[in-house]
């Protein structure tokens, strides 16, 4: 079984029949690769519509249980181990809302209150390091962790 060759496709030069077939495999893929365009547009936008609903929940259990926020911030101090912290940075509204001043007096250190770290987060300085843990970068490390399962 093989294919019939037309006289014409025998005295065409080489050019215009890779020209030809370079068309046509372009033909055939254009469709996949708009499909897989597409679908990488719905995973880009299933991840944002995950953080936000994240971002909305983490909010939302702050607003309800400001008791949430005193286990944000003793996890976040856990993970300086030894070192002794010297600023908790929180922000302003969840200063107010939790025990954030007890625990810093607790450990000898001061409560500043940053905006920048955003509502149901904490920065925690200490000798040479530091632990973020504001909302954006745990929401970061969700995105990395979203878009690493949407590739397998």
């Amino acid at each position: 079984m093989g294919r019939v060759i037309k006289s014409k496709e025998l005295c065409a030069p080489p050019l215009r029949l890779a020209e030809r077939r370079r068309r046509r495999l372009l033909e055939l893929l254009t469709p996949a690769v708009d499909d897989a365009t597409e679908l990488a547009r719905g995973r880009e936008r299933t991840i944002e519509l995950a953080l936000a609903i994240a971002r909305r929940i983490v909010g939302r259990t702050v607003e309800l249980e400001p008791s949430v926020l005193d286990q944000i911030y003793r996890r976040s101090l856990a993970e300086l181990g030894e070192l002794e912290p010297t600023r908790i940075r929180v922000f302003p509204a969840d200063r107010a809302r939790s025990d954030v001043e007890r625990l810093a007096a607790e450990l000898g250190c001061t409560v500043v209150d940053d905006r920048s770290v955003g509502p149901g987060g904490c920065l925690i300085e200490a000798e040479g390091a530091e632990v973020d843990a504001s909302m954006d970068v745990l929401l970061g490390v969700m995105r990395g962790a979203l878009e690493a399962r949407t590739v397998e």
